[in-house]
């Protein structure tokens, strides 16, 4: 995905600062000075996208019970030089009053389709555990990750 945006930076930023793109007149001076602004932007946008490339990303998928897991993992994966995704919200650390408001039946089908979304972001997801622990959503998330040739890697089983 990120090659894409890159490509596209660059073969716009060529496109725009091309000599035949150049307006000689004098009324077309101001707009070239907007243009080569523009492709500056745009290289940096390019050098950007190009440093973001270079990262791998990794997905975070397990209970929410393993908050604690969820921290370290993240901890550890970061230190490593990864892009870390994760899960937003921890829904059993919530109170029982919180989860009626917060995780109505629609809701707990978008967010485990946000996750899958991120999945297809990732090079890989790693499988937080807490003893050889995983549950239906968590197996749900493994399965899709090896549909799609995405690596699964588990914590300590």
């Amino acid at each position: 995905m990120n090659h894409n945006l890159q490509d596209y930076a660059k073969q716009l930023s060529k496109d725009l600062y091309s000599n035949e793109n150049l307006d000689t007149s004098r009324e077309g001076a101001t707009n070239n000075i907007y243009k080569c602004k523009f492709y500056n932007t745009m290289q940096k946008v390019e050098k950007t996208l190009e440093k973001i490339s270079k990262r791998k990303i990794i997905t975070l998928c397990g209970s929410t019970r393993f908050k604690e897991e969820f921290e370290l993992a993240n901890k550890k994966w970061t230190a490593d030089g990864y892009i870390v995704l994760s899960v937003g919200v921890f829904g059993h650390m919530l109170s029982e009053d919180e989860k009626k408001v917060l995780f109505s039946e629609e809701r707990k089908k978008d967010l485990d389709k946000l996750h899958l979304d991120k999945i297809d972001m990732s090079d890989a997801i790693y499988v937080v555990t807490r003893d050889g622990y995983i549950g239906e959503s968590t197996q749900n998330e493994i399965d899709y990750a090896r549909m799609k040739k995405i690596p699964v890697i588990f914590s300590g089983l």
